[in-house]
């Protein structure tokens, strides 16, 4: 969740702000609330630099990246930018059985 204005002064900032907050929720279990804060923000920007690390050496080896877990439109817009050629998550997609993805 995030608060105006302490945790954004515009819409994008609000959005992407509640964005971190539930993705940081999601990843202590089902069910979670959290509230946005500036060490969110921190941790955001270490995994914004290790996106650009890894999609730099994919380049530079000549490898193409699919990206998974791709939950917003927001992600899936900055990974395209950066060079993702493909992605998967709930996004696009609910989870489902292996047998439903695959046709004999």
């Amino acid at each position: 969740m995030a608060v105006y204005p302490k945790h954004g002064q515009s819409v994008n900032e609000l959005i992407k702000n509640a964005d971190t907050a539930r993705y940081f929720a999601k990843a202590q279990g089902r069910k979670n609330k959290q509230v946005f804060s500036d060490s969110m923000q921190n941790d955001n920007l270490k995994r914004s630099h290790l996106v650009n690390s890894i999609l730099s050496i994919a380049r530079l080896m000549g490898m193409k990246v699919i990206a998974e877990g791709i939950e917003t439109e927001q992600l899936a817009a900055y990974l395209g930018v950066k060079g993702c050629v493909a992605g998967q998550g709930r996004l696009f997609s609910e989870p489902m059985a292996a047998e439903r993805l695959f046709v004999n």
